[in-house]
């Protein structure tokens, strides 16, 4: 299960997901932050498969970027729905050579509101903003759906609802902004009380790219019981292009000792990107420290293992 520390605690700053294979270098900034619609049809979602990204949520991106020897590229920002969209932000990433990756979180809108298109004239003024940006973006709508801790997941709706919703969504944006938006469809890992995540699927044509969220939590974590099992069922029902969009190895699970592993899942299963979260908490097993800064041996391990992954996949 996520910590969902990232969102649910609303962090102020975060950095996450960056290219580093395309040869682009640039710092990463993020802040966490009634009628029916006829709209145009929407191509089929395309995944840019071409390149593979790291990132991390943090505080402090410069401190993180220096940890782990790279500068990010690509920007992630979360947005509540009625919220301005970040195209000002989209702006300023790609002046400094960055993709964003948004996450749409539909807080103030029930799902079925928004299958009746009570929420189309804000999707239109998301897709218009972001179809005016110079940038190709990678988009997700109510990320760890399986999970029971939003009011959009598992338990407060039904799968097909989540379907339907989802499709709802990316039509309207997609008949505005075309085939600008990469759209991911982000996932919590598999574990006891989570949804079955082939219903949830919206279908080849309304997805890019699949992201998972998962944390090795205690000494039991590794790569297979977090995401390997999930790989192995999203495998079941598509084939498009995996990324780890949330992870940290808190210290009950042994960092040092399973940072490696984490890497080697990633080449074994051909994931196309990690983002940590390097932020440290405390309260609970959910809760542990995660950053990597002041801690020689981890940041080595990290570094090792993120190094031997680029070059399997370059």
């Amino acid at each position: 299960m996520s910590t969902t520390a990232g969102r649910a605690a609303g962090i102020a700053l975060v950095v996450a997901l960056f290219p580093v294979l395309g040869g682009v270098g640039a710092s990463l900034y993020a802040f966490h932050l009634k009628a029916a619609a006829t709209v145009r049809p929407a191509a089929a979602a395309v995944a840019p498969v071409s390149k593979t990204y790291v990132g991390g949520v943090t505080s402090s991106p410069r401190s993180f970027a220096k940890t782990i020897g790279m500068q990010p590229n690509l920007a992630i920002r979360y947005f509540n729905w009625d919220a301005k969209p970040p195209a000002s932000f989209v702006e300023q990433s790609a002046a400094a050579g960055a993709e964003s990756l948004l996450e749409l979180e539909p807080r103030d809108i029930s799902l079925q509101d928004i299958i009746a298109g009570d929420g189309d004239a804000y999707l239109k003024r998301v897709g218009k903003a972001l179809a005016a940006t110079r940038s190709q973006i990678m988009l997700s709508f109510a990320p760890e759906m399986d999970g029971k801790w939003y009011p959009w997941g598992f338990g407060h709706r039904s799968a097909r609802t989540f379907r339907r919703a989802w499709r709802h969504v990316y039509r309207v944006i997609t008949g505005i902004a075309g085939t600008k938006i990469t759209w991911v469809w982000q996932i919590s890992h598999e574990f006891s009380q989570s949804e079955a995540l082939h219903p949830l699927w919206p279908g080849r044509n309304f997805v890019s790219m699949v992201g998972i969220d998962g944390y090795y939590e205690t000494s039991h974590s590794t790569f297979h019981r977090i995401f390997g099992k999930t790989i192995k069922t999203v495998r079941t029902f598509t084939t498009k292009p995996v990324l780890i969009t949330e992870t940290a190895v808190g210290q009950q699970a042994g960092r040092s000792a399973k940072i490696p592993g984490l890497f080697d899942g990633m080449q074994r299963f051909d994931v196309r990107g990690i983002v940590w979260f390097d932020i440290n908490q405390t309260g609970s097993v959910h809760h542990q420290r995660w950053a990597l800064e002041g801690h020689p041996g981890e940041i080595a391990a990290f570094r090792k293992g993120l190094a031997a992954w680029q070059q399997s996949v370059g």
